[in-house]
């Protein structure tokens, strides 16, 4: 057993943890909204990642390296702004998928 288990009954906690991966997943929008208005002012998302999906591997590899490192020593309110960081630029990742794929169809069009 497990010791989170001694705290909560099954349908609480699974309630529990469901409340908190909806705040997480609002934080990572919040967040992403902000950003968006910073840097669409100068740039594009596109423009930003030259590499592509690359660049967001890059970046999600470096903020999960970050999140491991600050769980070790326990700061988890750090450790929780890297794993939201992780979230949207694996949104990133997914939107510039899309947009390779969408160009690929048209070009097999003409």
């Amino acid at each position: 057993m497990k010791i989170i288990d001694f705290f909560f009954d099954r349908d609480e906690l699974q309630s529990d943890f469901l409340r908190k991966v909806e705040d997480i997943k609002s934080r990572a929008e919040s967040v992403f909204l902000g950003r968006n208005r910073e840097y669409n002012n100068n740039f594009s998302i596109p423009e930003y990642f030259i590499h592509g999906v690359q660049d967001c591997i890059y970046e999600i590899h470096k903020k999960a390296m970050r999140a491991e490192s600050l769980s070790r020593v326990q700061s988890y309110e750090e450790a929780l702004d890297s794993f939201i960081d992780i979230i949207n630029y694996s949104a990133f990742a997914g939107a510039l998928v899309l947009m390779y794929e969408e160009q690929q169809k048209r070009k097999e069009r003409k």
